[in-house]
């Protein structure tokens, strides 16, 4: 079991990537509505 854990390096870079690209979708999916509200709010105080 310990020799079959030592030979998978390969799949456990692939997960690492894998769990990368998800917290940046996750991240990008929370702070994209933020920012975008945020310009918005911006651009109405500058027009009134």
């Amino acid at each position: 079991m310990i020799y079959d854990y030592y030979e998978m390096p390969n799949e456990d870079e692939e997960n690492v990537s894998l769990v990368i690209i998800l917290m940046a979708m996750v991240i990008s999916i929370v702070f994209l509505p933020l920012i975008i509200f945020k310009f918005i709010f911006n651009l109405k105080k500058m027009m009134s």
